[in-house]
């Protein structure tokens, strides 16, 4: 008789497989139970939202978002985005998304939903905020590979600590950037912010160079990729909070690309120089000023996505994908009928339940004081200001701090 012929064997694989098969089942009717959890919520506070926006500014009100570096607390980017696909492009357009980290995942999945042909969204860049199907459905599979048990996905957690994020994401990315629709969202509208290799420069040291360029508080956004895989490597990068990513780095550009830097916070002389070779996690969101002669002429949503559970920031799971949306969901429409655009308002407790909470958010109209506005939330992440580097316009444009 084999080991599984008897009756108690049977019995434990019979429950493995029923176990196995209710999670798959729990898990796929996530994403609908998610979106309808949106639609209720935005359907129930949608005159209200359109009456508070209407109070201030013209309909639609264009948006860029930003979304700092929080691992996988990133996921709750997708309870915003739905908020804003919901309300429609008659009450809201996004146009860019800067990103660092997990941030910048959310923000790539974000916009590879974007189903516009890229004729449209070349015409016309701010559009209907795409919705977060992808970006949970993303999650999700992650997650799944990740492992079902809490010992399974800590010991995944500390090997990619040490050698590097799974090929999960590089893979993901790749796969999505062959959808033309995809690729022409996250080339135009896609902001990743990068640094170079901060821990190993301050050990070490590094040999200045007139050749190499060294950004504003070690912060390089790049945008407007030349080519598929330098958007891919740069999204890979940005999540490198890795003994790799912290020592080697991740290869984004060729070695014989150069750039001049331009503008008028450029302060330096006009000649040509290189990028460094590598870089990794640490990069930060920065406001889109120094990408227009003044100031930009869009709204500025900042999304502070720290919460209270530190393991959802390193483990993702079908429940802290659950729970960070719904909070998503819940911050954004509070952020918008609060007659201060912020949530918490200033000068109350942030609380979610009756219970301390540490995301926040505020929505920054055009023309208004950035500084005061994010000081509202008093974000973990501010805007450090930082370099955008235009890789297929070959140029580099400083973004000083606000602070």
């Amino acid at each position: 008789m084999s080991l599984c012929d008897c009756h108690g064997c049977q019995l434990v694989c019979v429950a493995l497989v029923y176990s196995e098969t209710m999670s798959a089942t729990a898990t796929s009717s996530l994403v609908p139970r998610l979106l309808q959890y949106a639609r209720e919520k935005v359907a129930s506070a949608q005159p209200a939202i359109l009456s508070n926006l209407a109070r201030v500014t013209q309909l639609p009100l264009i948006i860029d978002v930003a979304l700092p570096g929080a691992a996988y607390f990133s996921v709750a980017a997708g309870g915003l985005c739905d908020v804003l696909y919901l309300l429609g492009e008659e009450v809201v357009k996004v146009d860019r998304f800067v990103g660092a980290s997990g941030g910048a995942c959310s923000l790539f999945l974000i916009l590879a939903n974007d189903k516009r042909a890229p004729s449209d969204q070349h015409a016309a860049p701010a559009g209907r905020c795409p919705s977060a199907d992808l970006l949970l459905e993303s999650y999700l599979e992650y997650a799944k590979l990740e492992g079902s048990s809490g010992v399974q996905r800590s010991l995944s957690a500390f090997w990619q600590a040490l050698a590097g994020v799974s090929s999960f994401w590089e893979d993901k990315y790749r796969a999505l950037l062959t959808n033309e629709a995809a690729w022409a969202a996250v080339r135009s509208r896609g902001f990743c912010a990068i640094a170079s290799r901060p821990i190993r420069q301050q050990i070490f040291g590094s040999a200045p160079s007139d050749a190499v360029y060294h950004a504003v508080g070690d912060n390089y956004i790049l945008h407007n990729f030349s080519e598929k895989e330098e958007a891919v490597q740069a999204f890979v990068a940005t999540g490198e909070a890795t003994a790799k990513g912290f020592t080697k780095g991740i290869a984004i550009l060729g070695s014989d690309r150069s750039f001049a830097v331009v503008g008028p916070q450029a302060g330096r002389p006009s000649q040509l120089r290189s990028l460094p070779a590598s870089f990794c996690d640490g990069g930060r969101p920065a406001n889109f000023d120094a990408l227009h002669d003044h100031a930009s002429p869009n709204a500025f949503l900042y999304y502070n996505t720290w919460f209270e559970n530190a393991s959802e920031a390193a483990f993702c799971t079908p429940e802290s994908i659950e729970h960070l949306y719904k909070r998503g969901v819940d911050r954004t429409i509070d952020c918008l009928l609060s007659e201060s655009f912020a949530s918490p308002t200033p000068g109350t407790l942030n609380t979610v339940a009756g219970k301390a909470a540490k995301d926040s958010i505020v929505l920054a109209l055009a023309g208004a004081d950035l500084a005061q506005e994010i000081g509202k939330i008093n974000a973990k992440s501010p805007l450090y200001g930082g370099s955008f580097v235009n890789l297929a316009g070959s140029e580099i444009r400083e973004q000083p701090s606000f602070a």
